[in-house]
Formats: C-alpha cells, sequence, structure tokens
C-alpha cells in the first residue's frame, strides 16, 4: 500500500483509471465532482493504491476520507454527497475526526478477478486503525443490483443466499471482513447529466 502522500507519482500511470472502472453515468456526481480532485491536496495521506513493486505496476486504487460519525445509523446522514462535503467543512473548521469513511476502491479489469478488494477494505481499515479511528464507514452500491430494477434496494440489502451470506457480491465482500448491514440511503449520490450520458452508461 502506498499513499498520495508518499509517492503522488504512481497515479500518473492510473490517470484514465475512472473510466476504465466506471459507467458513463456515474462520473457525473455534482458535489462528488466537486471535491474530488481537493482529495489529493487536502487528504493526500487518506489516498492510496495497491502497488507491484516487483512489476512496478499500480494494481488498484482505494479514496478514503475522515469524518465525524457517532456511530448511529442515524448519524450517517443523507448519503455520501453529504458526508463527503461535511468532511471537508470539518477539516477546515479544524474539528476532529471520530470515523473514516470509503470513498472508492477502483480496480481495473485487467486486475479483477485476483481478491483485490478485499485487500482494498483492509487497508482502508489499516489506514482508519492509524489515524486512532475505529470505525470505518463504506457507502456500498450493490455490484448486482442492477439485474433487479423492480427489488426495492432495502429488501435488496437483505437477501442471503442458501448458506445464510450476503446475497450481493460486492455487500458480501464487507460483511465477511465483519462489517455489518446499515440503511438502505437510496438518494445518497445525486447524479447531473443529458440523456444521451445516461444511455451511454446503460450500454
Amino acid at each position: 500500500m502506498v499513499r498520495y502522500s508518499e509517492q503522488p507519482g504512481l497515479w500518473e500511470s492510473i490517470n484514465d483509471l475512472s473510466r476504465e472502472v466506471w459507467p458513463e453515468y456515474n462520473r457525473h456526481g455534482q458535489t462528488m465532482n466537486q471535491y474530488w480532485n481537493q482529495l489529493y491536496d487536502v487528504f493526500p495521506e487518506w489516498q492510496f493504491v495497491l502497488y507491484d513493486s516487483q512489476d512496478e505496476v499500480v494494481l488498484a486504487e482505494a479514496n478514503t476520507i475522515p469524518v465525524g460519525w457517532d456511530g448511529t445509523d442515524a448519524g450517517l446522514g443523507p448519503g455520501i454527497d453529504a458526508t463527503l462535503a461535511a468532511a471537508f467543512d470539518l477539516h477546515a473548521a479544524g474539528g476532529q475526526p471520530t470515523a473514516a469513511c470509503a470513498l472508492a476502491a477502483q480496480i481495473p479489469p485487467r486486475n479483477q478477478g485476483k481478491r483485490l478488494s478485499g485487500v482494498l477494505l483492509q487497508a482502508m481499515s489499516g489506514l482508519a486503525r492509524d489515524a486512532g479511528l475505529n470505525r470505518l464507514i463504506a457507502p456500498v452500491r450493490p455490484s448486482h443490483k442492477v439485474r433487479y430494477p423492480t427489488i426495492p434496494i432495502d429488501r435488496y440489502a437483505r437477501w442471503t443466499r442458501p448458506d445464510g451470506t450476503t446475497f450481493d457480491p460486492w455487500m458480501r465482500v464487507h460483511t465477511q471482513l465483519g462489517a455489518r448491514i446499515g440503511p438502505a440511503i437510496p438518494h445518497s449520490l445525486f447524479i447531473t447529466g443529458t440523456v444521451g450520458n445516461g444511455n451511454r452508461g446503460r450500454r
């Protein structure tokens, strides 16, 4: 794990990573885009990559941010947009964070299927512990929800497989590492764009 504060030059090789990983529509979050590039200047020690030093290649990137959270479901607020804005406000005011919040885990297609997602999450937990924080929030977008568009998100999130494990693969990575499932927040991320952009994203 290499933090941006340690070797910012590593990020030059992954300038287009978001285009590889995210569908078009997901790159038009109004609040997200307002703050995203500032993460590396304001919170450089919270952004990191998994780096293969033998082959000298970046395998994946993760983004986190320190936040204020009281540990309750109600204290999570309306979603990731509000959490991101509040984290920057807390920093500007000189406040003390009480938790860390995962923002993104980006693994390029060529490195998917190598069980790196769990490694990223464990590294995020490590960052929190290093900062003296004992809570990590992970706003999860379930990876298979798109296959069940008519099922309400709060119901889908509680589905389990016959063996009792969480149904959704991305959510399952979290729960197998000890996470508990919090409330569904359907309006967490506000996205604006044209119909054309939306259609490209669906394709």
